[in-house]
């Protein structure tokens, strides 16, 4: 009888986890004022195998990344700074 419910509660416990594939599609934009165009957003997707939902969506996640750069003027020749931010949207599936 022992055997059989602990047979029936690994069963459960293995059921109540749900993992699966997830795919997390990020598209990244950079906004660098340096530059007279601005890049086009980059896509980058990622599959995570057997892994439970809530572990995805931790790995999944939507950032923001600002940079100080300093570079040089082309007019005057000064030195001057400037901020580059890039913005990373992600979904998970």
């Amino acid at each position: 009888m022992k055997k059989l419910l602990f047979i029936a509660a690994v069963a459960v416990i293995s059921l109540a986890s749900c993992s699966k594939n997830r795919t997390c599609t990020c598209t990244s934009t950079t906004n660098d004022p340096s530059q007279t165009t601005q890049a086009a957003a980059a896509t980058n997707t990622t599959t995570y195998v057997k892994v439970k939902k809530t572990d995805a969506e931790l790995w999944c996640g939507s950032s923001t990344d600002t940079q100080p750069r300093t570079g040089i003027s082309p007019v005057t020749g000064a030195a001057y700074t400037y901020i580059v931010t890039t913005t990373s949207t992600c979904t998970l599936k």
